[in-house]
């Protein structure tokens, strides 16, 4: 599926909770987003450090990149 705003392609990952969560497809260093049994699972300060440390690559959620976030971004 690609972005109505900037056209990035991204895939949408249920939380645990139950939402959709959009993401950009390729893992990048800077990422904080674990894709695990298929849900999205956003790291915590200390998992994000023991996973880089671990070289782990993850997802970044798309509105870190967007350029209309708020547009699509739900409370």
């Amino acid at each position: 599926m690609r972005c109505r705003s900037c056209a990035t392609e991204l895939e949408f990952v249920p939380t645990p909770k139950g939402r959709r969560m959009p993401l950009e497809l390729e893992p990048a260093v800077h990422g904080n987003v674990r894709v695990e049994d298929g849900l999205a699972i956003t790291l915590s300060r200390d998992q994000l450090e023991q996973a880089r440390a671990a070289g782990e690559l993850l997802r970044v959620p798309h509105f870190a990149g967007c350029t209309e976030p708020d547009r699509y971004r739900q409370r």
